[in-house]
């Protein structure tokens, strides 16, 4: 099976993976162990899922459910991410637009200004000082690109760091998709390992490591404890219902009707499905209320910059009288 699936990968690394995975089985290794070789492709919640579907000996039933987990998710994270490439799109334009004008107009602007000995507004001081900097001094690219360099080699690990995850919960709009894009994801794997058997506190335990979130990682065990000493789950989820935000009502009264249903598994996964859609629906209105809202952000920012340069020009008569020293 795996030796099929490795001909239609269009990636050879990926093709050389799956065949060091056909490689350990083979040699007695379990698939899970095999998988932690390379945690840039398998993450860790995905291998506990797997081990624990070994565990249960149903690997075909967690493969199956595993591969439509990461199919949703896949499609939500496409959403997202569409919505948070348009502002970065936009603000490497503007950064390009400044750089052009501060490297080609205002040069041949300010030299106007050299001849008079007239102060100039602080915000065309500031521009003229951006300017001087960009042409003068290579330093300031070195540092440019020695930034970029480092953020796009370290991306991922950036990416998945706590502080990014917690800024992007705390970001205005995109960062209550975020937390329920999150919060479904732990959600559908909780049920995919309730409904597979595994052990319950071991299922909060990977659910906490799928959910991305340290917020979400340390109240998922909060609730995973709570729930092997006794308490209902509804309860259980009471206790940290701040990581719900807020749907908190909304989420929690589909937790009770778990509880009192006795199968969790197939409300957990109504949940993930609702809060899914939720996310889609919101992410489509925001990415088209975005396009203008960041186009006009575009304008204020190039239009500032030229503005800044061209009003002390509307007022040149002034600065030639300052000048000459016949003003009072």
């Amino acid at each position: 099976s795996l030796g099929i699936v490795a001909l239609q990968q269009p990636s050879p690394y990926f093709r050389g993976v799956i065949g060091q995975l056909i490689h350990d089985i083979k040699a007695g290794q379990s698939v899970s162990d095999s998988m932690t070789k390379y945690p840039d492709i398998f993450r860790e919640a995905t291998v506990a899922i797997v081990r624990a579907g070994e565990t249960n000996g149903d690997l075909r039933g967690v493969f199956t459910a595993l591969a439509r987990y990461e199919d949703r998710s896949a499609r939500l994270q496409g959403k997202l991410k569409g919505g948070l490439t348009y502002p970065l799109v936009v603000a490497g334009l503007s950064f390009l637009a400044v750089m052009f004008i501060s490297i080609k107009l205002i040069p041949s602007i300010t030299a106007q200004y050299a001849n008079f000995n007239a102060k100039l507004p602080l915000l065309t001081r500031i521009v003229i000082a951006f300017s001087e900097m960009v042409r003068t001094q290579p330093l300031f690219y070195v540092v440019l690109f020695g930034v970029g360099a480092y953020l796009w080699v370290n991306r991922n690990r950036i990416l998945a760091s706590d502080r990014t995850v917690k800024f992007m919960l705390n970001f205005p709009i995109m960062g209550k998709l975020y937390r329920k894009m999150l919060l479904a994801r732990m959600f559908r794997v909780l049920s995919m390992l309730l409904a597979g058997g595994a052990r319950i506190g071991r299922a909060f335990e990977i659910a906490a490591l799928a959910s991305g979130s340290r917020e979400m990682r340390d109240a998922m065990i909060d609730v995973g404890e709570r729930v092997v000493a006794g308490s209902e789950l509804h309860v259980a989820f009471s206790y940290n219902e701040r990581i719900f935000g807020n749907d908190a009502f909304k989420i929690l009264a589909f937790l009770r009707l778990a509880t009192h249903t006795g199968s969790p598994a197939p409300v957990l996964t109504k949940v993930a499905d609702a809060t899914e859609a939720d996310v889609e629906a919101q992410a489509e209105v925001v990415n088209k209320l975005m396009e203008p809202l960041l186009l006009a952000m575009l304008a204020v920012v190039v239009g500032g910059i030229i503005f800044a340069v061209y009003y002390p020009l509307f007022n040149l008569g002034q600065v030639v009288f300052q000048s000459s020293g016949l003003s009072k």
